[in-house]
């Protein structure tokens, strides 16, 4: 899935590619996305806060290439998720098709992670603000 916002030529490039190779399929995009990323093996992203929480979510194993030059928000994301086992990183400056193909073949050689993140957020604030207020949540 390359997503929407990605250049013609690139995508052109990219299909290209992906016919040749037995088991890929490529598309731009579909409103379906969240199935297609819960029944696929492993992810590769470029860090992006939605795609990365929702791949986290469901326990996917998720290798994690902050484009060059990409906000500094989506680089101290991937850091942290991955320090917590949740995602692996290859930072873009050390990017090659080998460890990129390397960090695949030993994401899907592994389990899925083992650690998750609470993203009951909004109970977790009322669990927070009645301990503030010292009063039992209901």
């Amino acid at each position: 899935m390359t997503g929407p916002l990605l250049p013609e030529a690139e995508q052109a490039e990219l299909a290209a590619t992906a016919e040749g190779l037995g088991g890929v399929k490529l598309m731009r995009f579909t409103p379906d996305f969240l199935s297609y990323l819960n029944a696929a093996d492993l992810a590769v992203t470029a860090g992006g806060h939605n795609t990365t929480c929702e791949a986290v979510s469901l326990g996917k194993r998720t290798i994690v290439v902050p484009r060059s030059g990409a906000p500094p928000e989506r680089v101290i994301r991937a850091e942290r998720f991955a320090q917590r086992g949740l995602v692996s990183l290859l930072h873009p400056d050390g990017l090659t098709p080998e460890h990129l193909a390397a960090a695949a073949r030993a994401a899907l050689a592994g389990s899925p992670p083992a650690a998750s993140l609470d993203f009951d957020g909004l109970r977790r604030l009322g669990d927070l603000l009645a301990a503030c207020l010292e009063i039992s949540p209901a």
